[in-house]
C-alpha cells in the first residue's frame, strides 16, 4: 500500500514574509529598470512605478488566492465624519513624535551621503504640491496600509496581538529599505498598528498615514518657498513646532489606550509555530545588501 504523502501547511510567518518578499523583489526590479531606461524619470512617476504599482499587484494577488472576507480581514470598519479632522490631528502628532525619536540617528548618520532619509519629493511649485498630494500622500496611505496593517498585521495575529504589533511595525520598517529613517517608521509602524487595533477599523490608520506625509510634504514645500535668510530660523521654528506636536500626542496616544482598555488584545497561542522562513531570510539579506552597496559607492565612487 503506497504511503501517503505529507503535505507540508505554510506557516502565516512564512506567509506573510514570502508577500514582502515579492513585493520587494519586484519593486527592485523595477528600480533597476527604471534607472537604466529612463534616467530623468520625474520622482512622482518613480513611485507610481517603482512602489505603488508593486503594492497594488501583491495586495491583488494576495486577494485572489487567499479569497478572503475583505471588510473583515482588512477591518474596512466606517468611521464617523466627525473622527477625519481627530486621525488628521492624530498623524500629525505622531510625525512631530517619530521625527523627534529619529533625529539622533539622523545626525549620527549625517556623515554618510549614502545612509540618506527617505523624504518626500521637494516640489517647487503649487502644481507639483498639489500632484504630490495625491501621488505622495493619498495613494502610499491607502494602499501600505492595506498591506501592512492588512495583510502583514492578521497574518501575525495568531501569534499574539503584542508580536503582531511589533512584526508588522518591523516589516513597515524594512520594507522601507532606508537605515536612517529606520527608527522613523518602525515607531509611525507601532502607532498606527495599535490605532487599528484600538478602534478595529484601518480607515484612521489610513487618515493618520495620509496626514503624516502630507505634513512631511508641506514642510519640504514650506522649506522651498523660504527665502535663505529664513532658512536658519525656519528650522528653528520646526523643531519647536515637532516638539509640540510630540508632547501633545503622547498624551494622546495615552487617552485612546487608556478609553479602550484591552479591547482587541489576543493573547499568544502557542501551538501556531513559525517554521523557517527562507522568504525572510531573504528579506533581510536584500536589506542588509542594499546598505553595503550604497556604502560601497559612496567609498569607491
Amino acid at each position: 500500500m503506497r504511503k501517503q504523502k505529507k503535505i507540508k501547511v505554510q506557516t502565516t510567518h512564512q506567509r506573510a514574509c514570502r508577500v514582502a518578499l515579492i513585493y520587494t523583489l519586484l519593486r527592485s526590479t523595477l528600480t533597476w529598470i527604471t534607472d537604466r531606461v529612463w534616467l530623468d524619470m520625474h520622482p512622482y512617476m518613480r513611485v507610481i512605478l517603482c512602489s505603488l504599482l508593486p503594492l497594488a499587484v501583491v495586495l491583488f494577488l494576495y486577494d485572489r488566492m487567499r479569497n478572503v472576507d475583505r471588510n473583515e480581514f482588512y477591518r474596512l470598519r466606517p468611521i464617523t465624519p466627525d473622527g477625519v479632522a481627530v486621525w488628521i490631528l492624530f498623524g500629525i502628532g505622531a510625525n512631530s513624535f517619530a521625527t523627534m525619536l529619529n533625529l539622533p540617528v539622523q545626525r549620527f548618520l549625517s556623515g554618510f551621503e549614502a545612509f540618506e532619509v527617505a523624504a518626500t519629493h521637494l516640489p517647487a511649485t503649487a502644481a507639483e504640491y498639489i500632484i504630490g498630494i495625491f501621488v505622495f500622500c493619498l495613494l502610499p496611505a491607502v494602499l501600505e496600509e492595506l498591506f501592512c496593517r492588512g495583510i502583514i498585521l492578521r497574518e501575525y495575529e495568531r501569534y499574539g496581538t503584542f508580536f503582531a504589533v511589533v512584526a508588522a511595525a518591523s516589516m513597515f520598517a524594512v520594507l522601507h529599505m532606508t537605515v536612517a529613517s529606520f527608527v522613523f517608521t518602525w515607531v509611525l509602524g507601532i502607532v498606527l498598528a495599535v490605532v487599528v487595533l484600538k478602534t478595529n477599523s484601518v480607515y484612521p490608520a489610513i487618515i493618520m498615514h495620509f496626514s503624516v506625509n502630507l505634513f512631511s510634504l508641506t514642510r519640504n514645500y514650506l522649506t522651498y518657498l523660504m527665502p535663505p535668510i529664513m532658512q536658519e530660523l525656519w528650522m528653528a521654528v520646526q523643531i519647536f513646532v515637532l516638539g509640540l506636536c510630540a508632547f501633545g500626542f503622547v498624551f494622546a496616544m495615552a487617552m485612546l489606550v487608556k478609553l479602550n482598555g484591552k479591547a482587541h488584545i489576543i493573547q499568544r497561542d502557542y501551538s501556531q509555530r513559525f517554521g523557517i522562513s527562507i522568504s525572510f531570510i531573504l528579506l533581510i539579506s536584500i536589506y542588509i545588501l542594499h546598505h553595503i552597496r550604497l556604502l560601497t559607492e559612496m567609498i569607491f565612487v
